[in-house]
């Protein structure tokens, strides 16, 4: 490992100066998929605490599950099992505290707009979730098993950029809202969200888990991606593939500026593969203690990635990224850099394999602050 050794290796910085690479210590087989964290413990999610109670939903009617759902969450909570085939929404479903929604699998079980679904309006208007929970506080919510299709072509998507998300959890509490709005202990599993304005947005929430999802084709907007995070902590984003963003990024989080405890800390990216989309693959902002680890990303796409990267790593409110460890993934084929920070504050980075990417497969900017340690160990291309 070599501390601080940012001029023996590939480096980019701000103003556009490459340092020359110092050959590899040791052969990239002898590395690659060995690092270990240095900087950060990110603290896991709480899992959601709903009651073991169980209900059936018989029918594939939309205005019936909404009954449902909020019955089940006045009377305490529970676990609604979803039947196979396709729910057809003319209104959002409104998720509530203490339920679970557990369809048959992605696929089987199917949330899609009707041609009545309310659009609210274009690219910066008011927004509106196919399943959604706006300024309630929701807790304790389990969404699993199903797929959330919003029914539009990629051509109509890039005309229309209508405001509707397939996944929409939302809080204000940075504007003046109370603390008791903000969510918390959301699992989402096994959820597959495409053709819509923006795949998924979670915006105020704490113990945050995306597991086994699969977002893709959503984002006709370069400020609308696959799945956007906005002052969240606790989170972790594990074994899904998120692709073909239309014009976004594939998974984009940013850190906040309340005093909500926890917000902006504790994010796990692991084992995912992340690939396809027209801006950044993955793009971090203003968050404090963060594990990446075992992600692939590759092959961004369209006609906007000038400056952008496989990873992208910021600051938010002139906060930056800190405590970051890098570790064992993969990048390539991304239309600039591979690995690109910007600014942060102690970060790791080892036993990754950066090849191939248009511009630098790493590229650290003069904006950062030490300690950091950086082993490249891959340049064998």
């Amino acid at each position: 490992m070599k501390k601080n050794s940012l001029i023996n290796n590939c480096v980019c910085f701000l103003a556009g100066i490459v340092l020359p690479q110092a050959a590899p210590a040791v052969a990239r087989a002898d590395v690659f998929g060995r690092g270990a964290p240095v900087y950060s413990s990110p603290r896991a999610p709480e899992a959601p605490a709903i009651p073991d109670r169980a209900f059936t939903l018989d029918t594939l009617d939309a205005k019936s599950l909404n009954d449902l759902v909020d019955r089940v969450s006045r009377e305490g909570g529970g676990h609604i099992k979803l039947p196979a085939g396709v729910f057809w929404l003319e209104s959002p479903v409104t998720l509530r505290s203490n339920v679970a929604l557990t369809g048959a699998g992605a696929g089987r079980t199917v949330f899609k707009r009707h041609g009545t679904f309310p659009v609210a309006g274009t690219f910066g208007g008011k927004t509106t979730g196919m399943l959604q929970a706006r300024n309630q506080g929701i807790q304790n919510v389990l969404l699993k098993g199903f797929s959330i299709d919003g029914n539009w072509t990629g051509a109509e998507l890039a005309k229309l950029m209508p405001n509707v998300m397939g996944i929409l959890i939302s809080s204000d509490v940075a504007k003046g809202g109370k603390a008791r709005d903000y969510n918390r202990a959301v699992a989402i599993e096994d959820v597959e969200v495409r053709n819509c304005g923006l795949g998924m947005h979670v915006k105020g929430a704490t113990h945050l888990a995306i597991r086994n999802c699969h977002m893709r084709d959503n984002g006709p907007h370069m400020l609308w991606h696959n799945i956007y995070l906005r002052r969240v902590g606790v989170v972790l984003v594990e074994d899904s593939h998120i692709e073909g963003a239309m014009k976004g990024s594939g998974l984009k989080i940013c850190g906040g500026t309340s005093t909500v405890a926890d917000e902006s800390r504790h994010l796990v990216i692991r084992n995912n593969f992340i690939d396809a989309n027209a801006r950044n693959n993955l793009y971090v902002a203003g968050f404090d203690n963060v594990l990446v680890e075992g992600n692939t990303f590759s092959r961004q796409r369209g006609a906007e990635q000038a400056l952008l990267a496989g990873f992208y790593i910021s600051d938010e409110h002139n906060r930056p990224a800190a405590n970051l460890d890098i570790i064992n993934n993969r990048f390539s084929g991304n239309a600039s850099h591979g690995l690109h920070i910007v600014a942060s504050a102690r970060f790791h980075v080892a036993g990754n394999l950066s090849q191939g990417n248009g511009a630098e497969n790493y590229c650290i900017g003069a904006g950062n602050t030490s300690p950091w340690d950086c082993d490249y160990n891959d340049k064998l291309q």
